[in-house]
């Protein structure tokens, strides 16, 4: 929170108009061009990252997902790269769990963005620990045949709390974890399960999947150095 410095109370409308009848005829700055600098921020911290796994397998997922298709983002190592570099192109298209750090929250919502909107792409961009808060999700889809889309990113870990650990305290407690096979496991629910070690493997995972009938389950391991964003 900050403080306020100066009030304004009053009907937002007659208040605003106020203040662009006091703002014309103002000096403005001589940069106005909010667009070209944002690009070209943007182009810079392109450079940067491409380079970088996390970004590749971003990338891959931006290529394969149709325009008007649905994202939802776990909190999980990937959740950062998604929300910095993974554009979207219509409202509505995108949900985000960020400080609240709702794990798990993100597959159920792909499913039930699937299944408003059958007609359109639907996923989830989780980690492993998240998808294991709520992998039951995987029965009502294949009950009622949602095609929507899990993409697990497994470095057998919490892989953020580890990492906030190791910096705070030079040690990990409690972070690893034991997984499943993942691709047996959404098997074993009668979903599609697939295993892709590449970003070019997960694009065309993904443009496989889309067509599906029923839900997929694809994972893409990480090493814990991958780093982040």
């Amino acid at each position: 929170c900050y403080p306020a410095q100066v009030g304004l109370a009053g009907d937002a409308r007659v208040v605003l108009g106020q203040l662009l009848d006091t703002l014309t005829g103002q000096e403005r700055p001589a940069d106005t061009n909010v667009s070209a600098r944002i690009a070209d921020q943007r182009a810079r911290a392109l450079a940067e990252v491409r380079p970088q796994l996390m970004w590749q397998y971003v990338d891959a997922i931006e290529r394969a997902l149709p325009r008007d298709g649905f994202v939802a983002n776990d909190g999980s190592r990937v959740n950062s790269w998604a929300n910095s570099f993974l554009r979207r192109y219509q409202p509505l298209t995108y949900a985000v769990t960020r400080n609240t750090a709702a794990l798990g929250f993100s597959w159920p919502a792909a499913v039930g963005a699937k299944l408003a909107h059958p007609d359109r792409a639907s996923m989830a961009i989780m980690g492993d620990g998240g998808f294991l808060f709520t992998s039951f999700a995987l029965a009502t889809a294949v009950q009622h045949r949602i095609g929507a889309v899990a993409v697990i990113f497994d470095d057998a870990s919490y892989g953020t709390i580890a990492r906030i650990q190791q910096r705070q305290y030079g040690r990990e407690i409690g972070a690893a974890l034991h997984n499943p096979d993942f691709v047996r496991l959404a098997e074993a629910f009668g979903a599609y399960g697939q295993h892709v070690e590449t970003p070019a493997q997960l694009y065309e995972a993904l443009c496989a999947a889309w067509d599906r009938e029923g839900p997929t389950v694809i994972e893409a391991p990480l090493e814990a150095d991958v780093g982040f964003a």
